[in-house]
């Protein structure tokens, strides 16, 4: 096959989708679909090269396929993953050192989205605490699929059309079966064979293609141009519009996506027509040349630099040019003589580095915003003060924004000795509210079982702990948006802030139930996203009328139950200004490790004249 412009062109559209979804711009919600129009365009070109090796030869050298799949893709994803972990020490937060062994080792063995599936982590919930070798799990796939698909061809040989189609209609039961509607989506969006349905799409293309006469070929060419440029307007609506929950999208939407990009490759590679002419530009087809580039790069520069964004982009051009011309075209066209141990040496060398630099991390355990709970036990440092014998007991219960609290006050704690810290329960991503499923800024999907759980949990540690003081702060899941009886709706409406309400009851009811007074933080409002890529903006969750409404229903349970005093931790935060608020939540929802520890400055003092009074 000869060079196609055009097809350039398109893979430059691509990755700039996906680089404008990764950097949270709100017209590209859908720009993760970048990736599925890839997948398409693989599928085409492999099994063109295939179909036409075997016209020509009568034979398939697979051994030979696999090799040039190995010297186009294993040079610069084995770079990155080498500048990934030899630069996460220096750059990874605590959350993702604690991750990042198994990250980058899945992302090496290329089964990183079998490592997301078993984790149970959908796409969505992964932007939290973003792993910088996420985006590995669609090179994953494709590895996968590139073992698994010659073979198909090999044996399929005149039956191929309808082995094609079949696995286009395995990957769309696989689809509907896995995704359960409101629930995860970690393996129907992750999923090998479901996904896999993409790349069949072109590679079926590619197949009709090649089986047409000169005659057929002219009419398809002519109709082609048209189709296209209909199939690409469509396409450019989905990027802007669909989120990656859309239910329709696991109901044969990303099937309708794929055969849309297809109409678009084959008016891509016409001599001429509206499609080609746009993508013939030459900065669509200069970034298209250096799009794996770009792609494996772009992620871990927007993960681990909070530049303004045309500084990270550049960066990503640059690291991508240099990886182009002087990695993976020299290997490529033989200009490189590479020794078969080249290869098993380099993935020796990441994950050498990857177990160095996570050999001694920070105790994950301390910070861990994806570890779902206060740890259960976590050793005083040698220096710590016995608490006072009539130091209060006190624990804290919440979801994420309560982690960094328990462990400032146990920290508070060690070193004043004037409270006893126990262990409480704070839940990453369950909302105080039990309902449906909840709007996870990037996903729709139910929350996990054990939130709903809570009433029991805090009781039993209440009455066991035989707590003076129980702690509770709450904020972003509990105003965001909320499916409640088969429709969805958000604080601020009546018939939610009436179930919030008796929640707040409840919650005060189980955690008073051994004596204890139960101190509720009130919630500053939040900014999420503030300092971190790939991330959306202006999404509801950050109104701060939501969280003014929360505080106002707090306020009422306050008026209605002596047991309950509330701390005015928004009015401290709002107190000391927006550079402060900045700089003490840098991600806008969380306090930072040191922050936590300015905080309880104020908060343990306030915390010990509620207890005495």
């Amino acid at each position: 096959m000869k060079h196609q412009p055009g097809l350039d062109g398109l893979r430059g559209l691509a990755v700039a989708g996906v680089v404008a979804f990764h950097a949270g711009f709100s017209w590209a919600t859908g720009g993760f679909l970048g990736v599925s129009t890839f997948f398409t365009l693989s599928g085409f070109l492999i099994t063109s090269l295939l179909v036409a090796e075997r016209a020509s030869t009568g034979r398939i050298a697979l051994g030979a396929f696999w090799a040039r799949r190995a010297r186009r893709l294993l040079p610069a994803s084995l770079a990155t993953l080498l500048g990934v972990a030899a630069l996460a020490s220096w750059l990874a937060t605590p959350e993702q050192l604690a991750d990042l062994r198994g990250d980058v080792l899945g992302a090496l063995f290329y089964v990183a989205n079998w490592r997301f599936i078993l984790d149970g982590q959908s796409y969505g919930e992964l932007f939290a605490t973003p792993s910088p070798v996420l985006h590995f799990w669609s090179l994953a796939i494709e590895e996968q699929l590139y073992i698994f698909f010659p073979l198909v061809v090999v044996l399929a040989r005149r039956r191929l059309v309808p082995v094609l189609a079949g696995l286009v209609l395995l990957s769309l039961a696989l689809a509907v079966g896995l995704h359960d509607e409101g629930g995860s989506t970690s393996a129907a969006y992750y999923g090998t064979f479901v996904r896999g349905g993409e790349l069949f799409v072109g590679a079926l293309l590619a197949v009709l293609v090649a089986g047409r006469g000169s005659s057929r070929r002219a009419a398809v060419a002519r109709s082609s141009r048209w189709i296209g440029a209909a199939a690409l307007g469509v396409l450019l609506w989905s990027w802007a519009v669909v989120r990656q929950d859309d239910v329709l999208l696991y109901r044969g939407g990303l099937l309708v996506h794929a055969a849309l990009s297809a109409a678009v490759i084959l008016a891509a590679v016409q001599p001429d027509g509206p499609v080609r002419a746009l993508l013939v530009l030459r900065p669509l087809q200069a970034l298209g040349r250096i799009s794996y580039g770009v792609y494996l790069i772009h992620w871990p520069v927007l993960v681990w630099t909070d530049w303004p964004l045309a500084a990270q982009l550049a960066l990503t051009v640059v690291l991508a040019l240099a990886s182009f011309h002087l990695l993976e075209q020299p290997i490529r066209r033989g200009q490189w003589r590479v020794r078969p141990l080249v290869a098993p040496a380099a993935a020796l060398a990441v994950t050498v580095a990857v177990v160095a630099a996570t050999l001694d991390p920070p105790r994950p355990a301390t910070f861990d915003l994806a570890s779902g709970s206060v740890p259960a036990a976590v050793a005083p440092p040698a220096d710590a003060v016995a608490p006072e014998p009539a130091a209060p007991r006190v624990a804290v219960f919440g979801d994420s924004t309560a982690l960094r609290t328990a462990f400032a006050l146990r920290g508070w704690g060690w070193t004043t000795g004037r409270v006893d810290m126990r262990d409480g329960a704070a839940e990453v991503g369950c909302p105080l509210a039990r309902a449906g499923a909840v709007d996870f800024v990037v996903a729709r999907q139910e929350p996990e079982p054990q939130c709903g759980e809570w009433p029991s949990v805090w009781a039993a540690i209440a009455r066991r702990e035989r707590l003076d003081a129980a702690v509770v702060q709450i904020g972003p899941w509990d105003v965001t948006d909320r499916e409640l009886d088969g429709r969805w709706t958000h604080i601020g409406e009546p018939e939610w802030d009436a179930l919030l309400r008796a929640e707040m009851h409840r919650a005060v009811d189980v955690l008073s139930s051994g004596g204890a007074i139960v101190v509720w933080l009130s919630s500053p409002p939040i900014e999420f996203g503030r300092g971190q890529r790939g991330l959306p903006r202006g999404h509801p969750i950050s109104d701060p009328a939501r969280m003014a409404r929360l505080n106002d229903v707090l306020a009422e349970v306050d008026a209605a139950r002596d047991e309950l005093v509330v701390l005015d931790l928004a009015g401290h935060l709002a107190a000391l200004g927006p550079t402060e608020d900045a700089r003490l939540r840098p991600d806008g929802v969380h306090f930072s490790e040191e922050a936590s520890a300015e905080l309880v400055a104020w908060l343990g003092p306030a915390l010990l004249r509620l207890i005495s009074r």
